[in-house]
């Protein structure tokens, strides 16, 4: 009961969906691949685009995790330190 509650707080908090989690929708749903694979595989791609506008979050978000990649879809992706 805990995971169920927990994966639905944040659609209740007013978090936005992002492209990856749209475009896992469409892949899952005409491959028949499981939603939270498309939107992992996805994630990096969807950070390096979405890099032009919104590069300082990125930035942020790697400070607070304390990793030393160059990019956040790196982080996500390959990087060793993640």
């Amino acid at each position: 009961m805990m995971g169920a509650w927990l994966s639905k707080v944040g659609i209740v908090s007013g978090t936005r969906l992002g492209a990856s989690h749209a475009i896992g929708h469409i892949l899952g749903g005409s491959a028949n691949v499981p939603h939270g694979h498309t939107s992992c595989v996805m994630l990096p791609y969807v950070l390096d685009f979405n890099a032009q506008v919104n590069s300082q979050r990125q930035r942020e978000v790697r400070t607070n995790a304390h990793l030393k990649c160059s990019t956040t879809s790196s982080a996500v992706s390959v990087c060793p330190d993640a």
